[in-house]
C-alpha cells in the first residue's frame, strides 16, 4: 500500500505534463527528447510536481488580482486625484 505515496504523485504528474505537452501546438510530438522530458517529469515528481502548483498558484492569484481590477483602478485614480488636486 506505501507505493501509492509514489505513484498516485507521480501519475499526477505526468498526466498534467502530458496534457500540456499534446496542447502545445508548438512541441515536436515525435521528438524523443520530448517524450523524455514527459517521462523524466513523472519520475521526478518530488520537483516538478510542487513547482507545477506553485506556478499554477501564483498565475491564479496574479489573476485574481487583475481580474478584480475596479477597486486597483479606484485606488489608482483616487491616488491620481489627491495628486492633482494639491
Amino acid at each position: 500500500m506505501s507505493y501509492w505515496y509514489y505513484f498516485l504523485p507521480a501519475g499526477a504528474a505526468w498526466f498534467i505534463a502530458l496534457w500540456a505537452f499534446s496542447q502545445d501546438d508548438t512541441a515536436a510530438k515525435t521528438s524523443p527528447l520530448n517524450w523524455i522530458f514527459v517521462l523524466a517529469v513523472g519520475l521526478l515528481w518530488p520537483v516538478t510536481l510542487p513547482a507545477i502548483i506553485w506556478k499554477q498558484l501564483k498565475g491564479l492569484s496574479s489573476r485574481t488580482l487583475t481580474s478584480a481590477g475596479s477597486p486597483l483602478r479606484v485606488t489608482k485614480r483616487a491616488i491620481e486625484r489627491s495628486q492633482t488636486s494639491l
